[in-house]
């Protein structure tokens, strides 16, 4: 039987419901993208093709260009009837880049204009409330922004739209974002935008290309912004550098985002990674990946060795990096103690400094740290900070627990 043939036989199962409403689907499925997965002997592939209009690519987990696993995959969705060619025959044109979003940059005076009168307005009539002139800037932004990839651009806008909707909006995360606003307004008024140029190497200006780095994967969280997208973001520790690193990416409503798969925690080894400039956590891309087994004791051992243990130390770090980007500033922090109290725990170090979890941002998350307390030991947590005036929290997204001499990274939904 043919793909066709197995596809209209499951299709027959489906109620009729479903194949109605597909019809309605049919434009998004033929922009989008399908994954198919190769075993050849003992080696197992994974191949993307990724399309939209005329336009496509196709990429395979081996890394070879125009590889014979891609060409099966082709030949199938092309209904099997594609012979080979012979070896003199003429090249072809070389195909159209795959369409991804557009670049900021020809827009970035339009955008910077548009999202420091938002914060003009913003700071006229506050976060409460109706305010035609602030309603009217935010609306602005979101419709410049709307086809950018401009991720932490977008998230800060997010951010602040969730203070301006909420019933009780928490004043410390609305003057977060817009501070993480005008920072941004800055960068791009002085060329320091986002960059699409390509290098000479095939990477990205201001990449650098790295092979073989082992990663383990200390934080994952998912958000949805007003644009309709969801915005996932992996954080890994180069267990050899010692340094924090994140993957993100954005999709369309239905569609999966483009990151590296498994369950939490993962331990990868990153065969071929573009690891892009500026400030921790730097934006890692997985070009191409392995699984690298399970977590080990010893993995944690280099987790907890690469953990912030002074509170004074995470302050002077927040300090001195929160004007270079809009980015979330995310710690990994081994508290000395874990402090039970009233409202649930707080994590101090040896001097007796504290680091509260940040409640208001998230009253769920931190109310499940307590309960993990509970359980076991709490040795490290991971995750952003967030600002309350002259008070540092941080927002667990990780905690490393000890039960019964048990040591697992847990994740906080």
């Amino acid at each position: 039987m043919t793909i066709s043939d197995l596809a209209r036989t499951a299709l027959e199962s489906f109620p009729v419901e479903a194949k109605r409403t597909a019809h309605v689907l049919i434009d998004e499925v033929r922009q989008g993208s399908i994954t198919a997965r190769l075993v050849a002997g003992t080696q197992a592939h994974t191949v993307v093709w990724e399309f939209e209009d005329s336009t496509s690519r196709v990429v395979c987990s081996c890394g070879e260009s125009a590889c014979a696993h891609a060409a099966a995959v082709l030949v199938v969705l092309a209904g099997e009837e594609v012979p080979p060619g012979p070896d003199d025959r003429p090249p072809r044109p070389a195909p159209a880049p795959f369409a991804s979003a557009p670049a900021a940059t020809d827009r970035e005076p339009a955008i910077a204009e548009a999202t420091m009168e938002l914060v003009r307005q913003t700071c006229i009539h506050g976060l409460r409330g109706d305010a035609k002139d602030r309603d009217d800037a935010l609306a602005r932004v979101l419709d410049l922004l709307r086809d950018l990839d401009v991720p932490d651009l977008k998230r800060a806008v997010a951010s602040l739209r969730r203070s301006l909707t909420s019933t009780e909006p928490d004043p410390a995360l609305g003057g977060t974002a817009l501070f993480r606003l005008t920072t941004m307004v800055d960068e791009l008024q002085q060329g320091a935008g986002p960059s699409v140029a390509p290098s000479d190497n095939g990477f990205g200006a201001g990449e650098q290309r790295r092979e073989e780095v082992r990663l383990l994967e200390v934080g994952r969280d998912t958000q949805r912004t007003p644009f309709g997208e969801r915005r996932d973001v992996s954080y890994f520790l180069d267990l050899d550098a010692r340094v924090l690193l994140r993957e993100l990416a954005s999709a369309r409503p239905g569609a999966a985002p483009r990151m590296s798969e498994g369950p939490f925690p993962k331990l990868l080894l990153g065969n071929l990674v573009s690891i892009e400039d500026g400030p921790s956590p730097q934006r890692i891309r997985m070009l191409q990946y392995t699984s690298a087994g399970s977590v080990a004791d010893h993995d944690l051992d280099v987790f907890l060795g690469s953990c912030q243990t002074h509170v004074d130390a995470v302050y002077r770090a927040f300090r001195s990096s929160a004007a270079l980007d809009g980015q979330d500033r995310v710690v990994l922090f081994a508290p000395d103690r874990v402090i039970p109290s009233t409202i649930g725990v707080v994590l101090a170090d040896e001097a007796g400094a504290c680091l509260p979890l940040a409640r208001r941002a998230d009253a769920g998350r931190c109310a499940a740290v307590d309960h993990v307390q509970k359980q076991g030991t709490i040795l490290a947590v991971v995750g952003p900070l967030v600002q309350y005036s002259e008070l540092l929290a941080i927002l667990p997204l990780t905690v490393l627990v000890e039960i019964e001499g048990r040591r697992t990274l847990r994740r906080i939904r």
